[in-house]
């Protein structure tokens, strides 16, 4: 997308913002993840709904070798992106969210679909989602948009084993039921798989004759509001280097939640194998986690309705083969102000450590956010 284009977008998501602020109700928080099934409709029931967030990111490296890969400096529209969503009936919508992928220059479909859903009177929901849609993995999927992450980036064992914002084509089911005060939820997703173990090899948004079948899940379960733990899965088969054949690739998550009175705490585990070739560096097995600590304090002031704090520690070992390959331990410190419901200025330091070659790359994050 050229530089023209890429102003235009964003000078149209800035007015979208502006009109939302104008027309819709204030929220004191933003949605739990920036996905249209999550955000509620308003009273009156209006059948089409649009949502949308704009961000302009600043980062500093002390080294264009840091672990994530990111430029050494830059100022980027990192995604923004409009949500659209239009039910036809109780029963059934479609629904669409358009990204603007800064770093690509490219404008995205994350999400594209067509959702039927039934409740039962014995506490049974059933969705059944096809289209364009998110790999139900895990929880950090939830936190990648800018709009509900507390910090700027994202856990580097989600930037480089999975990449948590991967959407793809295929059938989306979900089944939850409600008992007394607790929810127990299982997502399938049947779709057309990665082309390769690294986070960069995702689809090209069609499938083609020769793509591989993907499965993946996660059980859910939450025994009160605020609390919840889940286990996640993915098997597929990913494309060889020059597209000889297939290899297997397997992933397997654990994550864990909790929040109440403005504290939330997350942790969440992910470990992966790839049977790759001796000339492709043979079979291998990668793992990591990260834990997140967050407290909002707020007021009632003109100008400041919040502030944020939040912490983060990952660790990554991105190779079992080679020792301290791009392993690393890294923490990341956020501090955001909050001076209007749907505006957000956050900065995040982040320290990291190698365990093999130390390599100066500790780095700094400032970010506008707005979203309605």
């Amino acid at each position: 997308m050229s530089r023209r284009a890429a102003s235009t977008v964003a000078y149209l998501l800035v007015c979208a913002t502006c009109y939302a602020q104008e027309t819709t109700p204030a929220q004191s928080d933003p949605p739990p993840f920036f996905d249209v099934e999550d955000i509620s409709e308003p009273e009156s029931e209006d059948p089409f709904q649009i949502h949308g967030r704009f961000d302009l990111t600043y980062w500093h490296f002390e080294n264009s070798s840091n672990i994530d890969r990111f430029e050494q400096e830059e100022v980027n529209l990192i995604s923004p992106a409009l949500s659209l969503s239009y039910r036809l009936t109780s029963h059934l919508k479609v629904a669409t969210e358009i990204e603007f992928d800064g770093l690509s220059g490219e404008l995205e479909i994350d999400n594209l679909y067509v959702r039927g859903e039934t409740a039962t009177s014995h506490g049974f929901m059933f969705r059944t989602d096809l289209g364009v849609h998110y790999i139900p993995f895990g929880i950090e999927r939830r936190y990648y948009s800018p709009a509900t992450n507390p910090l700027v980036d994202r856990p580097s064992p989600f930037r480089r084993i999975f990449p948590g914002s991967y959407s793809d084509v295929g059938l989306f089911t979900a089944t939850t039921y409600k008992r007394g005060g607790s929810t127990t939820t299982l997502e399938v997703a049947v779709t057309r798989a990665l082309r390769g173990p690294d986070r960069d090899d995702r689809g090209t948004g069609r499938v083609r004759k020769y793509d591989q079948p993907q499965l993946s899940g996660r059980v859910g379960f939450e025994p009160r509001d605020g609390v919840s733990i889940g286990v996640s899965g993915l098997i597929t088969n990913v494309e060889r280097r020059g597209g000889s054949g297939h290899r297997r690739l397997d992933l397997i998550g654990l994550d864990a939640a909790w929040a109440s009175d403005g504290w939330m705490a997350r942790f969440e585990y992910l470990e992966g194998g790839f049977d790759g070739r001796a000339s492709e560096g043979g079979t291998i097995r990668r793992d990591g986690w990260y834990a997140e600590l967050y407290r909002k304090f707020s007021f009632d002031r003109e100008y400041l309705q919040a502030i944020e704090l939040v912490t983060r520690y990952d660790t990554i070992d991105e190779n079992s083969r080679v020792r301290t390959f791009r392993d690393a331990n890294r923490w990341a410190f956020g501090l955001n102000w909050i001076p209007h419901s749907q505006v957000r200025l956050k900065t995040e330091a982040v320290l990291s450590k190698e365990r093999g070659d130390q390599i100066a790359n500790n780095g700094l994050f400032v970010q506008l956010d707005l979203h309605f």
